[in-house]
C-alpha cells in the first residue's frame, strides 16, 4: 500500500471524527441550556416577569416549569397552567417538543458512536484533521454568535424561519400570555450560554485531541 492510500481513509476517519464530536458537543449544549431552570429562575426573580400578569415571581416561574415539562416529558400532552394559549402557540410548542427530544434521541445516538470513532480515527494525521475540523466549527460558531450580538431580534427571526415552515412562533400577547414570561431577552441569554457551551466545548475538544496527537 503506497503513501496515497494510507492518507485517503485517515482524512475520512478525521472529518468524521470531527463532526461527531461537534455533533455531540452541538447537542450537548442544546440539552444543557433548555434543562438550565436555574438560570429562568434568577431571571425571573430580578425582572419580576409575571408582574403584568399578575404573578408573583414563584407563580410566574411555575407557569414556565409546565412549559419545561411539557416540552421533557412525553406523558405531557398539553401545557396546561393558568395563562391563556392559542391553538397555533399550542401546536409550536408541539413542535419544539418534537425538535427537543430530536436532540435527547441524536445525543443518545453520538454518545454511543463517540468511542467507536474515536479508536477507529486513532492514528496521528486523522486526529490532526478531527482537530482542523473543530477549529473551523469554532469559527464558525463565533461569527454566528457575533451576528446575534449586533442584531439579536433578526438573528432570531431567522432562525426561526429556517426552523419552521409556518407562522405559528409568532406569538399575539393578547391570546398568548405565556409569551410574557419568555421575552426575548430571555432568549437572548439562552443563545448566550448556548454559544458559550459550544464554543467552549469545542475549543476544548480540540485542546484534548491536540494533546493527544503529541502522544502518537
Amino acid at each position: 500500500m503506497n503513501k496515497d492510500d494510507q492518507i485517503m481513509p485517515s482524512k475520512k476517519r478525521g472529518i468524521i471524527c470531527g463532526l461527531v464530536i461537534s455533533g455531540w458537543i452541538l447537542l450537548g449544549a442544546i440539552i444543557i441550556t433548555v434543562n438550565c431552570l436555574p438560570l429562568y429562575w434568577v431571571l425571573v426573580r430580578h425582572y419580576h416577569w409575571g408582574q403584568s400578569l399578575g404573578l408573583n415571581d414563584q407563580a410566574a416561574f411555575r407557569e414556565y416549569l409546565r412549559v419545561w415539562q411539557f416540552l421533557n416529558f412525553p406523558i405531557r400532552t398539553t401545557i396546561g397552567g393558568h395563562l391563556a394559549l392559542s391553538a397555533p402557540a399550542q401546536a409550536h410548542f408541539k413542535e419544539v417538543k418534537y425538535l427537543v427530544w430530536g436532540v435527547y434521541i441524536g445525543f443518545i445516538g453520538i454518545t454511543a458512536l463517540i468511542k467507536p470513532v474515536w479508536r477507529w480515527s486513532h492514528d496521528a494525521y486523522s486526529l490532526w484533521l478531527a482537530r482542523l475540523v473543530l477549529r473551523g466549527v469554532a469559527g464558525i460558531s463565533i461569527c454566528l454568535a457575533s451576528l446575534a450580538i449586533v442584531d439579536f431580534n433578526d438573528f432570531f427571526v431567522i432562525f426561526h424561519q429556517l426552523l419552521f415552515r409556518n407562522q405559528d412562533w409568532l406569538f399575539d400577547p393578547r391570546r398568548d400570555q405565556i409569551i410574557n414570561l419568555l421575552p426575548s431577552y430571555y432568549f437572548a441569554i439562552c443563545f448566550g450560554l448556548f454559544f458559550a457551551l459550544f464554543i467552549g466545548g469545542i475549543l476544548l475538544g480540540s485542546w484534548v485531541l491536540f494533546t493527544q496527537r503529541q502522544r502518537e
